[in-house]
């Protein structure tokens, strides 16, 4: 098998955005949001609840140097890339997010002390500093903690009062609520919990020399006892030369945590870490890639981050519900265009346990959140969109993951729920794109009741989806200037990719009004007038506005806008992505574009781009799947799948589900087409 693993760089967007000056349309482009990948180089197995990292406090993942940031220059929290130890379970390539992890602190020092050196692999991390280095390695509910020392003696502290990041910031440092911690034999046992929430450790060390509980300045105590915050407390391990110890994490029970224990404990370190690789190695494998080494890299390193989150903790009740639990849904409003359309393709082992958790939390709760996060309130980001559900549970279907019957009944549920009376009785929402979010949500709800055969009430909601052209003005071909955007505005919301085309160009005022509009977005027309253009990969909200352009057949400029991405847009390097990863989002995006096909989210339809690989294989269920490009150029002449011509250059979600072959014929100049010349300033 390829060694995958030797392709990832896991410190890609770990630091501010560092990308060479941007031309031609590109240069047009305004990113909005803080320009950082907010990834860690944490060691962690795909999906899995473990993962582990130098901590410095910084924002939002605990690694790195970086202050709070939402848009403009990114600040430096120190002045040197600095360890305070190891921190457990944390975010990944999110912004704000309201919870931030960073369980248990381990630390060989009482002071933070300066990286001189780190290193990295999938399952892997490792950092020097003038005492000695220190690395970690997981399985999916251990992490193991290996610490070279240069003196003759060290010692390692555990702060199991360690919550989320910087302790002088209220909203971002978490304290716990109640605490219990005791020595059971040779194992150290905690159980904490904030705001509510449990959480509990079991640890061991095979070579320490001693261990002593503490309670802040008091060492040696027998048992710690709060019912509320006071302070730090642990334990410290007192080791020669070297010392390596093992910490296990439940959100379930300190038995929990004690029986995780006892199962990895007698594992070896460097077993742990060539397992880790392993499974990254078939994991990454699933896609294939032929390509020259630094595309290879880029590609691999992307996937990579798409596969960290979300994370699974079945059996762990984190809900309040026993079976299939996923959370680190972090970011569902950005998470749904690319990110969950790439798992319930690829790795549909964890797009079941997806859909299973959304719909058992339905049924304990009475309502689909928009993101899952180990936290007592998953009401948070209301704002970000409305009825993504609707979305998720489509491209599940289309893909053959989840219940259908089941899907359908909790998302009608939610549908017809005291949330969307306002909805149902205007069809309208006070913010256009919420309107947007549940006119074409009503269509994807529509899929799903034909599917189980309701086929009554999908009319009504196909008939409710022509209410959708009120959203934008005749005056502009736009969305209404006067409603509220998150992170943009009324143009850069307004080439979303509805399931009517033909609607669209229609409220445009026609396919050249419409090209217009998208030529201006996109830098073709008028590139110095800043307000307005597209933000460049850097956010979420119009990354998929580039195939608004199929709507009337203009690939050229897809091929052209995909290719300028990525000659500008992406690096592989620790500031090599162009904005928020937001749990795999943006990374998953980049996969889908170097593939050369688009996901339409809640929609029967994959939109060709620009295939970057001169070879795809993807292991889809039982079969592989062939992606060849036929021909040189960043054009697309043409699509065929398994010998027969696409009628235009898009697939079914079937086609690629099913095919066991697809041919991009691509070409080095633009195809014809009888909009080319027909521009008007």
């Amino acid at each position: 098998m390829k060694d995958y693993c030797s392709l990832v760089n896991t410190f890609m967007g770990c630091e501010p955005t560092s990308l060479p000056p941007r031309h031609g349309i590109a240069a047009a482009w305004r990113p909005i949001k803080g320009m950082c990948g907010n990834t860690s180089p944490e060691a962690v197995l795909p999906f899995s609840k473990m993962s582990c990292c130098a901590y410095s406090g910084a924002y939002p993942t605990g690694y790195g140097n970086c202050k709070v940031n939402t848009h403009g220059r990114i600040g430096k929290m120190y002045p040197y890339h600095r360890f305070c130890g190891f921190t457990h379970i944390r975010p990944s390539g999110t912004g704000f997010i309201d919870y931030f992890y960073n369980f248990a602190l381990i630390s060989p020092s009482t002071e933070p002390q300066p990286i001189q050196r780190e290193e990295g692999e999938p399952g892997y991390y490792s950092c020097e500093t003038a005492a000695g280095v220190f690395s970690c390695t997981v399985t999916a509910d251990s992490a193991f903690h290996h610490f070279d020392f240069l003196a003759s003696s060290g010692r390692v502290y555990v702060d199991f009062s360690q919550y989320g990041l910087n302790k002088k910031a209220p909203n971002l440092s978490t304290t716990y609520d109640r605490a219990r911690c005791y020595l059971d034999g040779d194992v150290l046992l905690c159980a904490t919990s904030f705001y509510n929430v449990p959480i509990y450790y079991a640890m061991f060390s095979r070579n320490a020399l001693s261990v002593a509980l503490y309670d802040g300045d008091k060492i040696g105590v027998e048992e710690i006892s709060h019912d509320s915050y006071v302070g730090k407390f642990g334990a410290i391990f007192d080791f020669s030369e070297t010392g390596e110890t093992i910490l296990s994490i439940s959100f379930r029970s300190i038995e929990h945590a004690k029986e995780l224990l006892i199962r990895d404990k007698e594992r070896a370190f460097k077993d742990v870490r060539a397992n880790a690789r392993r499974i990254w190695n078939e994991t990454l494998s699933r896609i294939d890639v032929t390509g020259s080494e630094s595309d290879q890299r880029l590609f691999y390193t992307n996937l990579y981050f798409s596969l960290v989150k979300p994370t699974d903790v079945s059996g762990e009740k984190p809900y309040g519900f026993d079976g299939a639990a996923i959370t680190d849904i972090a970011t569902m409003w950005d998470m749904y265009k690319t990110e969950l359309p790439l798992l319930f393709s690829v790795y549909p082992e964890i797009g079941e346990k997806i859909i299973d958790t959304m719909v058992s939390f339905f049924d304990a709760h009475e309502f689909l959140p928009n993101s899952y996060l180990i936290s007592p309130e998953q009401s948070l980001q209301t704002g970000q969109a409305k009825f993504l559900s609707a979305y998720v549970f489509a491209d599940a279907l289309l893909r053959g993951i989840g219940d259908a019957a089941e899907m359908y009944r909790v998302l009608r549920s939610e549908y017809m729920s005291d949330a969307f009376a306002q909805f149902r009785a205007t069809g309208a929402e006070a913010r256009t794109t919420h309107t947007m979010d549940i006119i074409e949500g009503q269509r994807c709800l529509g899929l799903i009741a034909e599917a189980v055969g309701d086929t009554e009430f999908a009319k009504t909601l196909y008939t409710g989806y022509q209410k959708i052209a009120k959203v934008y003005s005749p005056r502009t071909g736009l969305l209404w200037r006067r409603s509220r955007y998150y992170e943009g505005n009324h143009i850069n919301y307004s080439f979303r990719l509805h399931s009517d085309e033909q609607m669209r160009i229609s409220a445009a005022g026609g396919r050249q009004r419409l090209l217009r509009l998208l030529d201006y977005f996109f830098g073709y027309r008028h590139p110095h007038i800043g307000y307005g253009k597209f933000e460049g990969f850097n956010n979420e909200t119009d990354m998929e506005a580039p195939y608004a352009y199929h709507f009337i057949d203009r690939h050229d400029r897809i091929s052209e806008i995909i290719d300028a991405s990525r000659q500008y847009m992406w690096r592989c390097t620790r500031g090599g992505m162009p904005g928020n990863n937001d749990t795999g989002a943006l990374s998953s995006l980049y996969v889908w574009n170097a593939i050369g096909l688009f996901p339409v989210s809640g929609q029967n339809k994959m939109i060709v781009g620009s295939p970057l690989f001169d070879e795809v294989t993807i292991n889809i269920k039982d079969h592989e799947l062939h992606l060849r490009k036929q021909g040189k150029g960043i054009y697309v002449s043409a699509l065929s799948i398994d010998g027969v011509n696409a009628q235009r250059l898009q697939c079914a979600v079937s086609d690629f589900m099913q095919a066991e072959n697809m041919v991009f014929h691509c070409v080095e100049t633009p195809p014809p087409t009888t909009d080319r010349d027909a521009l008007a300033d």
